[in-house]
């Protein structure tokens, strides 16, 4: 948890892009090259660099991993006037471990 000026002090923010529970290079934190050669065109070179050498929440690179979906573990209240997820419903606490 960090605390920054970006947020009031009595707000949590999570993010909800970091904890992706499908696969991939980025979705699963592993910043490596491609398996399956360069692509459909052996003669081209279409490996992201971005994927081998910036994926910085990879733990073998002293990252946090891969994360956790927060989907999990939020409930479903949905908004009454258009149904979909209400995010700024959702009421936690925060204790010192």
């Amino acid at each position: 948890m960090w605390v920054t000026e970006g947020i009031h002090p009595r707000t949590l923010a999570v993010s909800n892009t970091l904890g992706n529970a499908f696969h991939g290079r980025a979705a699963t934190a592993r910043g490596t090259r491609r398996r399956d050669g360069a692509g459909w065109n052996n003669t081209i070179e279409t490996e992201d660099q971005d994927l081998v050498d910036d994926v910085w929440w990879d733990e073998r690179r002293g990252g946090t991993g891969a994360g956790y979906n927060v989907n999990a573990i939020l409930p479903i209240q949905t908004a009454p006037l258009v149904g979909m997820q209400g995010w700024y419903d959702t009421v936690c606490t925060v204790r010192k471990v």
